[in-house]
């Protein structure tokens, strides 16, 4: 009930500028933070072109393990910025979902070049690469 206002101002923002990205962002963050997953997807998966709405649809689809849809988006948000480890391993864990083993490999290996990564991500992302190339991916 206290978020009423908030949701109808942002709703009437969207109704007002339909083409800013930024209240895009902040929707679609909202139904994420409610595990709206589909309803997240079912808003946006055809018509922004925002990265950081694209990643948040990609995610949602890797929460419904729609692992080929994520892939997808993933791979689009790239395009847009490839700069972002983090999207760079979200990548690769979907693409080890559908058995894309040698993707995965070079999308973990991107993380790793493509910005700062946390400590725990970092070795998350070395031990990946690591088993990968073990297992002859």
């Amino acid at each position: 009930q206290k978020n009423k206002p908030m949701n109808e101002l942002l709703s009437s923002s969207l109704r007002l500028y339909p083409t800013a990205d930024d209240f895009k962002v902040i929707d679609a963050q909202l139904l994420f933070d409610q595990q709206d997953y589909q309803g997240l997807i079912t808003r946006y998966q055809t018509e922004s072109f925002s990265r950081d709405v694209l990643n948040l649809v990609a995610t949602s689809f890797q929460q419904l393990g729609s692992h080929e849809q994520a892939i997808d988006h993933f791979k689009r948000s790239l395009t847009v910025d490839p700069q972002q480890p983090k999207s760079w391993i979200s990548l690769a864990i979907s693409q080890e979902q559908n058995g894309l083993f040698s993707h995965a490999l070079q999308s973990y290996r991107m993380s790793q070049r493509s910005g700062a990564l946390n400590p725990r991500l970092q070795e998350f992302a070395g031990n990946r690469i690591q088993q990968l190339a073990n297992t002859g991916q």
